[in-house]
């Protein structure tokens, strides 16, 4: 796991140049006892296998934004633009709610060595990532 793995991603009303996403100890913290002190494995694992709830995402989001040095009230404010009332993994929109919370966790878990690697970079234009539902 990569507690400094930051990524910059297109979300919402902001897809290029994007946001700055990290998911750092107190964040993480923040995301479990939000989720009912469920582990961030058990979280991730959830997005990626698409067995999440709305609450993995939102929370996910906000959280990420808060860590890559959004203020708490904007990220919120953001986040309940783009997910309430949104569609969650539209076709084609890496820019949606699903992809953009399943590339934060993936960046948590893996780095972004792991993007760069298969081909992706830190800019938002990554994989898929690993598998994390075996």
């Amino acid at each position: 796991m990569s507690t400094s793995a930051e990524i910059v991603l297109g979300f919402g009303d902001n897809p290029k140049p994007g946001y700055a996403f990290k998911l750092g100890l107190k964040q993480i913290r923040e995301l479990q006892k939000e989720l009912g002190d469920e582990g961030v494995g058990v979280i991730a694992q959830r997005a990626m296998a698409g067995r999440f709830n709305i609450d993995d995402v939102y929370h996910t989001i906000r959280l990420g934004l808060i860590g890559g040095g959004m203020a708490p009230t904007e990220a919120t404010r953001i986040v309940d633009t783009h997910v309430d009332g949104c569609a969650l993994c539209p076709d084609g929109d890496d820019a949606a709610p699903l992809p953009t919370a399943q590339a934060i966790l993936n960046a948590l878990y893996f780095g972004m060595d792991e993007f760069r690697t298969e081909g992706g970079d830190a800019s938002g234009e990554m994989p898929s990532g690993p598998d994390l539902s075996t």
